[in-house]
């Protein structure tokens, strides 16, 4: 998502798509709050997807569920074939390289991921994203499980220098924590992530110290 376009703040009122949570059977085995619909598995782009995000997790040592959000928020877990978006971002992650934004490039220049995968691939595009996160999280002495602690590095890297767009983004991407997210994949295959229980305004404090 585009946080320097004119059109974000009428855009933001979109905060989340509505998720159907149909028949919650159990919790699945891997990262928090994921919720299965149905009795089967996980499988397929879903499981793609999430295994991602998990291993992304592991490696970078950034939480699994900011990674999410940020995707979530960026592009709804869509790497758009490869095609940079309408504001010139590329991936699940949103990594852009613009007058305005480098976040592709510093990602790359942190992960050291070639710029082509970085682009079209799904396990580059999101390693590269968690690898530009952990880097400023490490910069600005951020670490561990307190979720909202995180939000000035959430605000690092959408490369956000506007307090109010600071706010709006930090609002955006920890209300997609709080509310759950969800979606189903051109397979069929759904991942749907349950709510959890964060405080937006604590994380929206962190910005404004």
């Amino acid at each position: 998502m585009n946080f320097n376009r004119p059109g974000f703040l009428l855009a933001a009122g979109f905060l989340l798509a509505v998720i159907l949570i149909f028949s919650v059977q159990k919790s699945y085995a891997a990262g928090p709050g994921l919720l299965v619909l149905s009795k089967e598995p996980l499988k397929g782009q879903a499981l793609n997807v999430e295994n991602t995000f998990m291993a992304a997790s592991q490696k970078y040592n950034v939480p699994i569920e900011i990674l999410r959000a940020i995707g979530w928020v960026e592009s709804h877990w869509d790497m758009r074939s490869g095609q940079e978006s309408s504001d010139h971002a590329y991936g699940v992650m949103g990594l852009r390289s613009s007058e305005w934004s480098k976040s592709l490039d510093r990602s790359i220049a942190v992960s050291g991921f070639n710029a082509e995968n970085v682009k079209t691939d799904l396990q580059s595009n999101v390693f590269a994203g968690a690898a530009l996160l952990a880097d400023i999280a490490k910069q600005q002495n951020i670490s561990g499980r307190d979720l909202e602690s995180w939000a000035p590095a959430v605000v690092g890297y959408e490369e956000l220098t506007d307090p109010k767009l600071a706010d709006i983004a930090v609002q955006l991407i920890y209300g997609a924590i709080l509310n759950g997210m969800g979606r189903s994949f051109p397979d069929g295959s759904i991942l749907a992530i349950a709510p959890i229980k964060i405080s937006v305004d604590r994380a929206r404090s962190f910005i404004k110290k």
